[in-house]
């Protein structure tokens, strides 16, 4: 922030607790998301578009609006119960279908082969799903495949909707 800047948020501070006094809304929560609106006011402030305050407070309205977004989007999250262990990659699956391809990655979910989610895929999805983990990109998978770079992108979707749908209908 210039000096200007700081001194029109210097001289202003009070609608701060002005805004919090009017919304009914505890200050040791929105304190610091009002004074990050203040400053932003501040910064974007031009004298001939209106009043400082008018501006202050729409920038209030967007921070308090950002927060309660943020701490309601639902995140998809794995329950601890569902997740798994790293191993070393088993050289024999990559080794089948990719013998002219290094192996890229270390690591491959070792007990994927007894998950619910293996389980759910088609032979097209598992090997799609053992490319991606030997470090294949989506033309070298849709080459071995013989399809097309945009099926397996819809097979990507596929599989990813798959365990969505096993893992958020899980109970935490």
């Amino acid at each position: 922030m210039t000096e200007e800047q700081k001194k029109i948020a210097e001289d202003n501070h009070n609608l701060i607790y002005h805004y919090l006094n009017e919304k009914k809304l505890p200050i040791s929560e929105y304190y610091d998301i009002l004074a990050i609106g203040l400053c932003k006011a501040a910064i974007s402030f031009d004298p001939d578009r209106g009043a400082f305050s008018t501006l202050a407070r729409k920038c209030f309205m967007n921070e308090i609006g950002m927060d309660i977004r943020k701490n309601t989007t639902k995140r998809n999250v794995i329950p601890k119960k569902k997740m798994v262990s790293y191993s070393g990659c088993p050289s024999d699956v990559c080794d089948i279908l990719y013998k002219d391809r290094p192996l890229q990655e270390d690591i491959i979910i070792s007990q994927m082969n007894s998950s619910d989610l293996l389980k759910s895929l088609s032979e097209k999805e598992r090997v799609l799903v053992k490319g991606f983990l030997c470090g294949l990109d989506t033309n070298e998978i849709a080459e071995k495949l013989n399809c097309s770079e945009r099926s397996i992108k819809k097979l990507r979707r596929k599989i990813k909707n798959k365990f969505l749908k096993l893992y958020n209908n899980e109970q935490c």
